[in-house]
């Protein structure tokens, strides 16, 4: 293995878990058990 190929790989590699904890917290975010907490997350600085 070259050094380039192992470039090409690490990037590729580096990309995929990026896009896996992009897409992870997208589903987090927008799945529909989270919206209560969120919204009540929201609400809490106006409470004091």
């Amino acid at each position: 293995m070259t050094y380039d190929e192992a470039l090409v790989g690490a990037s590729i590699a580096s990309l995929l878990i990026c896009l896996s904890v992009f897409l992870s917290a997208l589903w987090y975010a927008f799945r529909p058990a989270s919206r209560a907490r969120f919204e009540r997350a929201a609400r809490l600085p106006l409470e004091d």
